[in-house]
């Protein structure tokens, strides 16, 4: 319940609407996680790229 609660306290408005009725911290980070999962690992990809295009520019 206190983990719950961290979790949900944390979320802006517009996040908390997809775990409202959630009745355990597991519950409210399954929902989250599969939100928001591929959204983190296609930026991830990206700035890895970013990052590996700045790292050859600069050693020209």
């Amino acid at each position: 319940c206190l983990l719950r609660g961290w979790i949900t306290g944390s979320l802006m408005e517009e996040v908390l609407g997809l775990v409202m009725g959630h009745d355990t911290a597991a519950q409210v980070w399954k929902t989250l996680t599969g939100a928001f999962a591929r959204e983190s690992k296609d930026r991830e990809i990206m700035l890895t790229r970013k990052l590996q295009l700045f790292r050859k520019q600069n050693k020209s």
